[in-house]
């Protein structure tokens, strides 16, 4: 995805907090070849759609950067620290 790529991965619980399903990649039932055959297909058969993806990974995966993490996380703390209990 940092690579501007869509992934195709398995529908998991740590897949799906990365890739948001026809968005960022495809997701496929887990174990299933043919699904992943099949997603892996219709992305090399269109070529608008993997670069639309792969440009929605992109911008996905550099949300993921320790940099923009850690100051969430800061974000976070500060929030916690003043008692607000909203913040995300």
């Amino acid at each position: 995805m940092a690579c501007g790529l869509p992934a195709v991965c398995a529908d998991a619980v740590g897949s799906r907090s990365l890739v948001v399903h026809g968005e960022t990649g495809l997701l496929c039932p887990p174990r299933d070849v043919d699904a992943f055959a099949t997603a892996t297909r219709r992305l090399a058969a269109e070529p608008e759609t993997r670069a639309a993806m792969g440009r929605a990974a992109r911008e996905r995966a550099i949300t993921y950067d320790w940099d923009a993490i850690l100051g969430r996380l800061v974000e976070r703390y500060r929030a916690a620290s003043r008692g607000d209990r909203g913040s995300k």
